[in-house]
């Protein structure tokens, strides 16, 4: 049996992480390809300890306290704002509850922001208010919503600015660092496809069998998270 090919490296750090942590478990809950494997999976456990460690230590480089005041900023006026226009459809004055109706579409389309990861709340924060104000403008007016909006644009904007200020010279260092545990993983994990797909040509397909069909399963999820976010800007 062949085991699907991925490309590993379009995998965002904690995506891939994910995916190697699962091809870990289906390993060791594998008792004849643990054995059939013999040191090759010491060699690629040493790898994803290192990379498991570097990490915890981008993730702490990153998701600073003043990052996530930033984020918890921008979330609170996207909640703020979605909250009035929601009570705005229930208001008593037809021209509020006329405009509400009209714009409140548009927020359900973006749907949760607030819980989207960092870079697709910020594109999706930028898009809504770009929408608001050219498509919009009319009911906006009408409903008096500027002042969040800019308060949203502006919270956004400080969250960016945030956000980039983490690019040091340790940070970089330490993605530096993930990258090359990333490569060193990747090429043990590949040692293993290679050698399970020898195997089953030698001893035949059945002994493999259920740890192949898991793993070509996984391989597909990921590959349709690829598919989801190929055209949006990564996050690392």
């Amino acid at each position: 049996m062949k085991i699907e090919r991925i490309n590993l490296r379009r995998l965002r750090n904690e995506e891939w992480f994910q995916f190697m942590t699962e091809f870990n478990f289906y390993v060791k809950d594998d008792d004849r390809v643990m054995t059939d494997i013999g040191e090759l999976y010491d060699k690629f456990a040493e790898a994803y300890n290192l990379s498991d460690e570097v990490l915890q230590q981008l993730r702490k480089s990153i998701f600073t306290p003043v990052i996530q005041a930033a984020d918890a900023k921008r979330d609170e006026l996207f909640r703020g704002l979605r909250n009035t226009m929601e009570a705005a459809i229930r208001h008593y004055l037809p021209q509020m509850k006329e405009a509400a109706t009209i714009v409140m579409p548009v927020f359900e389309t973006y749907g949760d922001l607030a819980k989207k990861p960092y870079n697709e709340e910020t594109a999706g924060i930028y898009n809504l208010i770009q929408d608001l104000r050219s498509k919009y403008q009319s009911e906006v007016a009408t409903l008096g919503i500027s002042p969040w909006i800019d308060a949203l644009d502006n919270a956004n904007k400080d969250f960016e600015e945030s956000k980039e200020g983490r690019t040091s010279e340790y940070s970089q260092a330490i993605e530096v660092n993930m990258l090359e545990a990333r490569k060193q993983t990747d090429s043990y994990y590949m040692d293993i496809v290679v050698k399970v797909e020898a195997l089953s040509i030698v001893n035949g397909d059945a002994p493999y069998e259920r740890f192949i069909r898991l793993l070509n399963a996984n391989i597909d999820q990921y590959k349709e998270s690829i598919s989801r976010h190929t055209t949006q800007p990564t996050e690392e």
